[in-house]
This record gives C-alpha cells, structure tokens and sequence, in this order.
C-alpha cells in the first residue's frame, strides 16, 4: 500500500472527525476547507467498497460518534465482532480500538475503511475513485 495515500486519507478523516467534535473557527480558509472535506468523507459512503455505508453508518452523531447495537454491521450487512466506538475524546488516548491494538489515530482511521467486513475498500481503488470523484468535493 502507498503509504503517502494512507496517511494522506487518515490525516482527511482525522480532520473531519476534529470538524465533528469541536465548533472551532480559523481565519485560514485552508484549513477550513480540510476540515469540511475531512467532514464529507466521514457522512459520504464512497469510502466503502459498495458504496452502502460511510464512518457515519456506524460512528452515530446523536449516540456520541458511536454505535447502539451490540455489533456493528459492516458492507453487506456483515456483522462485525464488537460495536463502533465512541469518537469523543480521541485526541487523549494512546491505544484505539476496543483492544488497544494500534497506537495511532492515523492507523485507527483506515482500518475500518480496509477490512473486508467492515468498509471492504481496496486501498488502490479507493485512490482511483478519490480522483475520479475528487470533484464533488470542490
């Protein structure tokens, strides 16, 4: 995997989640701009290999960034073997996931995009439909 990709999809998920989570104005309209696209992408199901679901299937505003149901369900349905995780408070922790098993957030956010149960997105074909549909983000 192109890990200039993946870190550049984390860092635009990270900051939509930072978008999310804190109102939070800055005079640079840069920043405000990765912040809104980093926003479209976590509510936009084009990051899953079938187009069904987004972060926001799973990762519900209204249940603080997370899921009600005991396991979560991913593409086609699929359960997954534990619930989504609330989003809140990210920015303190040192291990994600329900077990710890990855120490940053920039791994935590492509994870999910690339496992076969949940978003079931190949990395490759993510970055061709990115740049494909990298208009309907401008």
């Amino acid at each position: 995997m192109n890990k200039s990709l993946f870190l550049r999809l984390a860092l635009l998920l990270i900051i939509g989640f930072a978008c999310i989570l804190i109102s939070w104005k800055r005079d640079s309209s840069s920043l405000n701009k990765q912040i809104e696209l980093g926003r479209k992408l976590f509510y936009d199901p084009i990051l899953s290999k079938d187009n069904s679901i987004s972060c926001a299937s799973c990762h519900k505003q209204e249940f603080a960034f997370s899921d009600t149901a005991r396991y979560s369900r991913g593409i086609s349905g699929r359960i997954i073997n534990r619930n989504a995780m609330s989003l809140v408070n990210l920015k303190w922790q040192n291990r994600f996931f329900w077990d710890g098993r990855v120490a940053t957030l920039e791994d935590q956010v492509f994870r999910p995009v690339v496992h076969p149960n949940e978003m079931g997105q190949d990395p490759e074909k993510l970055r061709i439909r990115l740049i494909f549909w990298g208009g309907r983000y401008n």
